[in-house]
């Protein structure tokens, strides 16, 4: 079951549906694509790495593909948000988007609502620690550390090693279920106790940040992992790639995709001949792929494409 889910059954899948298709038309497909988000674009990336002949293009929508990590980063936000004090309500939540974009929306010349590039926002948090008396237009000093951490993302207590990129400045107002679930968002929670540790007693506010991840990653990341950088096999056969992941994300931390795209071009040795078949877009003010105050979907979503139109391969 676990091989099924990290891998092997979106590929059985594509070959079953390959096979029935040519039944009933009486020919193999010209091209297959596929199209996933979340869990679907670690799938899409899984394909191109695992199964290069499966897909002719995919488009990877905020993929889940470093799962290990990523869900390190739910357990972490949740350990921080259960210090002492530190909970944050979902009513301070407006307000401190509110300050981030003061500090950064113009950053990009337009004052629209949305920080075009988080990564590069000077916004310092330490503003918004009360001066008073606490109240929904303030933090206090926990409320503060948690804040601090969930932008940080998990690192290695021992050897200050990060392990995974934090949430976006700016996209705050969305953390709603972040916030309020101290369970992780089940994800968290659910991933280590269920897949890692096999006991659904398993406590979060257990896990040990150095040898607690070098177990994770033995235990299920060489199966649900997909971030094999070396993607020569697709680029050989011609496939293409489009991947996108929104700023404003509430749910999958969005700065591991420009960092997994870096490790490709690394292995590609060369920006030109990398995005020749494999393309990012970061999208300011999209949320977990779909919605958000920027962009609502990427590619139009839903639209039909005239049978004569081969986008990928015009």
């Amino acid at each position: 079951k676990e091989i099924d889910y990290g891998h092997r059954g979106t590929h059985v899948t594509t070959v079953a549906s390959k096979a029935l298709t040519a039944s009933f038309y009486g020919r193999p497909p010209r091209y297959a694509y596929f199209n996933g988000c979340s869990n679907g674009g670690r799938q899409a990336l899984m394909e191109v790495q695992r199964y290069p002949d499966d897909y002719d293009g995919v488009v990877v929508g905020a993929p889940w593909n470093f799962q290990s990590h990523s869900n390190a980063g739910f357990v972490w936000n949740a350990q921080a948000l259960s210090a002492p004090g530190a909970a944050i309500p979902p009513a301070k939540l407006p307000f401190v988007t509110a300050a981030a974009l003061t500090a950064c929306d113009g950053d990009d010349g337009l004052v629209d609502g949305v920080i075009a590039d988080p990564p590069s926002c000077a916004f310092d948090p330490t503003t918004l620690l009360c001066a008073g008396e606490e109240t929904n237009a303030c933090l206090t000093a926990p409320q503060l550390a948690a804040l601090r951490a969930i932008y940080e993302g998990p690192a290695n207590p021992r050897t200050g090693e990060r392990i995974f990129p934090g949430f976006a400045v700016g996209a705050e107002a969305g953390w709603a279920g972040l916030v309020t679930n101290l369970s992780a968002s089940g994800l968290g929670n659910g991933y280590f106790a269920n897949l890692v540790y096999e006991d659904p007693l398993w406590d979060y506010r257990t896990f040990d940040f150095d040898v607690g991840m070098a177990y994770a990653d033995w235990k299920v990341g060489a199966l649900g992992n997909a971030i094999d950088p070396d993607l020569s096999e697709a680029r050989k056969r011609g496939v293409k790639i489009i991947q996108y992941h929104g700023w404003n994300e509430q749910t999958l931390q969005p700065a591991y995709s420009p960092e997994y795209y870096e490790t490709v071009v690394a292995a590609t040795k060369s920006l030109k001949k990398t995005q020749k078949f494999y393309r990012l877009y970061m999208v300011p003010g999209m949320t977990h792929c779909y919605f958000g105050p920027g962009a609502t979907s990427f590619g139009g979503v839903g639209q039909q494409i005239p049978p004569a139109r081969d986008p990928l391969h015009d």
